[in-house]
């Protein structure tokens, strides 16, 4: 995957008539300064997430939430826990709910 992309991954892969932002994961591939949206099947807009690498630091807004569960996943990228997330380790890099509209992350 190239570098600075968010790329949605929704849970329903037999159809594509469903609602993209339920359950949605926001793949996260070397951010530097990046936003992504995610539309529903009227093309309203349900979820929008910006985030913006300043060094060992990744800042991420929810610029508008849907109150649907969502996550995101940092590819290949370790996240230290802070008071503003949730955060679980896979194979893959680290998966991170975000409890608050803005949170700072630590990468490791």
């Amino acid at each position: 995957m190239r570098s600075n992309t968010i790329l949605p991954m929704g849970i329903v892969d037999n159809r594509p008539d469903y609602n993209y932002a339920d359950g949605v994961t926001l793949n996260v591939f070397e951010i530097s300064n990046k936003a992504v949206s995610v539309y529903n099947t009227s093309n309203e807009e349900e979820l929008s997430v910006k985030g913006k690498r300043r060094e060992n630091e990744i800042h991420v807004e929810i610029l508008r939430d849907s109150g649907k569960p969502w996550k995101l996943l940092f590819w290949n990228e370790r996240i230290e826990a802070v008071k503003e997330i949730e955060i679980g380790e896979t194979e893959r890099g680290t998966e991170v709910t975000l409890k608050s509209q803005r949170a700072v992350l630590k990468t490791k």
